[in-house]
């Protein structure tokens, strides 16, 4: 997701569900700036976000703000949890349809 092997303005719809929040918000800021690049102009894109209100925030390893590696099954794995707005800076000069 980092690093998509598509051109610029590909696409007129990016989908991302349960996935982007799995990597850190470092890396999160350059999986959105990815999709918004091969993101038709006028183009949608749907991403989901997990909330710091979620019951799994604050247990596991941390590796950041509100990051924390947890177990999924046996596997560990990075979940980053956000403020409510705190995504909205991945989004500036894009209409926001839906929060």
């Amino acid at each position: 997701m980092r690093k998509l092997k598509f051109e610029s303005d590909s696409f007129n719809f990016v989908y991302s569900y349960n996935s982007v929040f799995h990597m850190t918000k470092e890396d999160v800021a350059i999986s959105i700036n990815e999709m918004r690049r091969v993101l038709k102009l006028n183009g949608l894109m749907f991403v989901n976000f997990l909330t710091t209100k979620d019951f799994r925030c604050g247990k596991g390893v941390v590796v950041g703000e509100n990051q924390y590696e947890q177990m999924d099954d046996e596997t560990p794995v990075i979940h980053s949890y956000f403020e409510e707005c705190e995504p909205d800076k991945y989004f500036e000069n894009m209409k926001i349809l839906y929060k």
